[in-house]
């Protein structure tokens, strides 16, 4: 086929992924990145440069794959069978040369087995999309069990059809749905799982992702080494994909476990190397967590002036980003900072600040650690009836999710309620 139409198609394909709105992503997406470099350099002098470029980054080449036929899929679905085949042709091109320059089938196997879809599989493949959705719908709604159930449905479909990218994807939502019920055994199975089906697809953004994950979840369970091994690869190979909010994310993580550990100057060389990342990522929703650790270290360092500075930025951004349950997390830092210099007007203003955050978007975890914070406040200045609720409260919502406070259990057993 001639070079030259072949290249106006592969213009096309890139407008297809970039503009339209259902299916636009991330302006540091570097997914979007690669396609775009990899498109133009193959339109410029063919399939060799292309071979050579895929051959010096073949980090991407797994998820931009999949992108592609993602994609396809959607706009083929459309109506549009004209795009959905030049995405499947560039796909295969790129899959077909880094076999041959890697020796890898990985991604070439995607495209092979999108290729033997017929109506009914892409219609199975429809509705196990859907079930995903309502699974979601279902874990916001706070039914875990309908989600699981959900999801497991949608898993099986893409076993059948041989989506083993779907698949991948589908072990990471049962991850979440684990965390979400507090299992943390359960979310490092599927987060296990998840790490080995997305390296069998060669996804290595996902793969940073799930390596992310699996630090939270051991950080979650009070396993500090553990947790930074899984953010120290997660760093590593986020640097390799150029996924900047992921690197980002990652560091800032990363630092806040050291901090938490009080090796200072770790958290700090890791907390300060985040923010131009973050900042070149474009993504301010992110810089949300990287000022609230920054703001954790100034605390254990004894600089709460520098603490609450950073906190009130959390919190202003946090609100521009329409983030209120890290918003609401930020008011209760820095009125607990406030509480502990004697600033105890200020720091209820921020708990009720917190509080009203909650009501509209609940969270039983964050609830309790504010009912413990506002209670100790009003315990402070000698609100006896106002501390007494919210401590039990907070001892009330801590027992529901088997996770009593000691202090909470203490302060009643000794009467000074």
């Amino acid at each position: 086929m001639p070079l030259f139409p072949m290249a106006r198609r592969v213009t096309g394909l890139l407008l297809t992924i970039l503009l339209v709105p259902a299916l636009a992503l991330s302006q540091d997406d570097p997914v979007a990145n690669f396609i775009s470099e990899a498109a133009s350099i193959w339109t410029d002098g063919g399939d060799e440069p292309l071979s050579t470029y895929l051959g010096e980054h073949p980090v991407l080449v797994g998820a931009v794959v999949w992108k592609l036929l993602d994609v396809a899929i959607e706009v083929g679905d459309a109506g549009n069978k004209k795009d959905e085949t030049e995405n499947v042709e560039f796909a295969e091109l790129v899959a077909r040369l880094h076999k041959e320059k890697t020796g890898s089938t990985a991604p070439l196997d995607l495209v092979k087995a999108y290729q033997g879809w017929g109506d009914a599989e892409r219609a199975r493949r429809g509705e196990a999309k859907k079930l995903e959705a309502q699974a979601t719908e279902a874990r916001n709604a706070d039914d875990l069990p309908k989600s699981e159930q959900l999801l497991l449905q949608a898993k099986t479909i893409y076993e059948e059809i041989g989506d083993k990218h779907s698949g991948a994807v589908i072990f990471g939502s049962l991850g979440v749905v684990y965390w979400y019920a507090g299992d943390l055994d359960g979310v490092i199975g599927h987060y296990k799982n998840a790490l080995q089906a997305r390296r069998e697809v060669e996804d290595r953004i996902l793969e940073g992702r799930t390596l992310n994950g699996l630090g939270s979840a051991h950080l979650e369970k009070g396993d500090n080494k553990t947790a930074i091994d899984f953010y120290q690869q997660a760093v590593a190979l986020r640097r390799e994909t150029q996924d900047l909010g992921g690197l980002g994310t990652s560091l800032t993580y990363l630092g806040n476990t050291y901090s938490q550990m009080g090796r200072v100057l770790k958290a700090r060389t890791h907390l300060e190397e985040a923010v131009p990342i973050l900042e070149a990522s474009g993504r301010a929703d992110l810089m949300v967590d990287n000022l609230t650790a920054v703001a954790n270290l100034y605390s254990h360092m004894g600089q709460p002036a520098s603490a609450n500075q950073s906190y009130r930025k959390a919190i202003e951004i946090a609100a521009a980003t329409e983030q209120p349950g890290k918003q609401a997390v930020s008011c209760i830092h820095l009125g607990t900072n406030l509480r502990l210099v004697g600033r105890y007007n200020e720091a209820l203003e921020q708990f009720d600040a917190a509080k009203k955050l909650l009501d509209d978007n609940p969270d039983a975890s964050v609830t309790a650690v504010l009912y413990r914070a506002r209670g100790l406040t009003y315990l402070a200045i000698g609100e006896m009836d106002q501390a007494r609720d919210d401590l039990l409260e907070c001892l009330k919502l801590t027992k529901e999710f088997d996770n009593p406070s000691p202090q909470i259990e203490a302060q009643l057993n000794i009467g000074y309620l």
